[in-house]
């Protein structure tokens, strides 16, 4: 009886750790998105959070044309440190992703995902909304901490009857969507090169 109430109270630490966790990065979420629209609507041009944007149109064997345009958000942490081998002072120049806005558009369908960071520029929160007029329509939301999800949300829909949304949560999480995390990081890691290239291009003029 004592190790089945130990058991029970150790889900319930546990369930109440997760729920913060996600209220966490809930929070975060909202904070940022306010703070970015409140920016832009008084146009504080020395608060406003760094924005890169880029757009490409490709044609794609089996899909057609695709659109696609990239928005990353973020913060400049540049520094500088004495460099004792050269004996003088070296600038260091680093952009952290905020928020990146993927949409990706063909005549079928439109794929838009939003990624979320903290301070440190780790994700915390994945968001893809699938608006397909042939097949099933999604949106699902990954939490992350510590490069691995903690939580997923996933609502389904009809093309034709999007007022009739179905949502299911989970809290145990598959190893096959940890793959699909896998896959969502290396994608982050790739927005960072991007990032990284235009940051360095930018500075050099």
């Amino acid at each position: 009886m004592k190790i089945k109430y130990i058991v029970t109270l150790f889900f319930l630490l546990a369930l109440e750790v997760g729920n913060a966790q996600i209220s966490e990065i809930d929070a975060r979420v909202v904070a940022l998105n306010n703070f970015i629209l409140d920016a832009q609507a008084q146009g504080d041009s020395e608060n406003i959070l760094p924005l890169i944007e880029t757009s490409c149109r490709l044609t794609r064997r089996a899909i057609g044309t695709v659109d696609t345009q990239v928005k990353i958000y973020f913060k400049r942490q540049d520094g500088m440190y004495f460099s004792q081998e050269e004996q003088r002072d070296i600038e260091t120049f680093q952009a952290v992703m905020q928020k990146v806005e993927l949409n990706i558009k063909t005549e079928s369908y439109t794929l838009d995902i939003h990624y979320y960071f903290d301070e440190m520029g780790e994700l915390i929160l994945a968001e893809e909304e699938l608006t397909d007029r042939d097949n099933e329509c999604s949106a699902i939301v990954y939490y992350f901490k510590q490069q691995r999800i903690i939580k997923l949300k996933k609502t389904v829909w009809k093309y034709e009857k999007p007022n009739k949304k179905q949502t299911v949560e989970f809290d145990k999480i598959s190893l096959a969507d940890q793959m699909i995390g896998q896959t969502l990081l290396q994608e982050v890691g790739n927005l960072e090169l991007l990032l990284s290239a235009h940051y360095a291009l930018l500075l050099a003029r």
